[in-house]
Parts: C-alpha cells; structure tokens; sequence
C-alpha cells in the first residue's frame, strides 16, 4: 500500500468507528450488518476460510483488550 493509500483506510476507518458510536442502532445489529459487509468483501475477493477467522478472531481480542467489560478488569 502507498502512503495515500493507508491515509484513506485509516480515514475510512475513523468514520467507520464515529458512525458505530453515534448510530441509534443497537450494538448486536450493527455488529451484525458490519459482520456481514466484511463477510461479503472477503468472499467477493476469494479469502481464504482460515484467514477470515483468524482476522476475526484477531480483531475480537484487540477490542476486547481496548475495550474490558468490569468482568474482565476483575
């Protein structure tokens, strides 16, 4: 990826977040749509099974750190 490149993503990415934090939809459901978008890019673009799931699972426990609920602090 070029410089310009990552710029964008990481754009997109910020307004991707401050759209999650500021929509009136409820946690599930747009966890939901998001899941199924990203589901839909990584079929279109022939990602292999395993990859998905493990970017999947990378990604959970990243936010999960970021983001403890009190039954994880304690």
């Amino acid at each position: 990826m070029t410089d310009e490149e990552v710029e964008k993503l990481s754009l997109a990415y910020q307004s991707l977040v401050r759209w999650i934090h500021d929509n009136a939809i409820d946690g599930e459901s747009t966890m939901s749509i998001l899941f199924k978008a990203a589901m839909t890019i990584a079929v279109a673009n022939n990602v292999p099974k395993d990859e998905v799931m493990s970017v999947a699972s990378t990604v959970y426990e990243m936010e999960k750190f970021y983001h403890p609920t009190p039954e994880d602090i304690h």
